[in-house]
């Protein structure tokens, strides 16, 4: 378990410390930056959890085909899947690049 959750490991653990560090960055600069970067931050992880639901539908439904050997459907939910994921993202940037002079 160890060789094969090393990477996840490392990875989650690297993301929890850059996390920690932008938090404390924030607060060193004032208080209302630390508000700020709270806010965005419960924005990301609200945007993050609701693209996670969609990612675990998309890999029942790919699986599902892959499982029927329908290589073609499960191709078609994968390309579904990638527009949403990138219309998603794209739709986050405009908002946050038209609230970020708040």
């Amino acid at each position: 378990m160890l060789v094969v959750g090393r990477d996840l490991f490392l990875r989650t653990g690297g993301l929890l410390i850059g996390m920690l560090a932008m938090g404390a960055a924030a607060a060193r600069m004032g208080a209302a930056t630390a508000a700020a970067h709270q806010v965005l931050r419960q924005m990301m992880l609200l945007a993050g959890f609701a693209l996670d639901g969609l990612a675990v539908a998309g890999q029942m439904t790919v699986g599902t085909a892959l499982g029927r050997r329908d290589r073609d459907e499960a191709l078609a939910y994968g390309r579904a899947r990638a527009l949403l994921g990138f219309c998603a993202g794209l739709a986050m940037t405009v908002v946050l690049l038209a609230l970020g002079s708040l």
